[in-house]
């Protein structure tokens, strides 16, 4: 009995340990409320980063577009956080949509979108009014990096 315990505690490492690594990836997230704002944040595995926010409602009232626009590179504790909240998540196997097919209209929905692409594979994901049950778990927690990233390098 304690060989058999032994033997699968061992195999749960090695294969825990076998998990592939991610090296090549680009990643973009946007959340937006149409007509309104729009935020997206996007990555890569040479740890450039650009974050770009657009506000709609008061460009339209200006009659101009004044998008702010921050780029640069994350330090290497940031990128190792990054990396390990996207590979937390295998877009590949999430649907193409969530939220969408749920008959309400919202006056004013936000809608989430996300691209992953690695290894010349590409994935887009669209997601609105969606709980986040339905999502992988990583999500939220991916969420959570990204706008705790933003707050930390959006232009003072």
């Amino acid at each position: 009995m304690i060989v058999i315990s032994t033997i699968s505690a061992a195999l749960v490492l090695l294969f825990a340990g076998c998990r592939k690594q991610l090296k090549y990836f680009s990643f973009q997230y946007s959340i937006e409320s149409p007509g309104n704002y729009k935020h997206t944040v996007s990555f890569k595995d040479d740890k450039s980063y650009r974050i770009e926010t657009h506000n709609y409602l008061m460009d339209n009232l200006a009659r101009r577009r004044a998008p702010i626009i921050v780029e640069g590179v994350m330090t290497d504790e940031e990128f190792k956080e990054a990396k390990k909240r996207v590979q937390d998540i295998n877009f590949y196997k999430m649907k193409d949509s969530y939220g969408f097919d749920n008959g309400t209209e919202d006056q004013l929905p936000i809608i989430y979108q996300i691209y992953f692409s690695s290894k010349g594979k590409n994935k887009y994901i669209s997601i609105k009014d969606a709980e986040w049950k339905e999502l992988p778990q990583g999500f939220p927690r991916l969420v959570d990096f990204i706008n705790t990233f933003v707050s930390s390098h959006k232009e003072k």
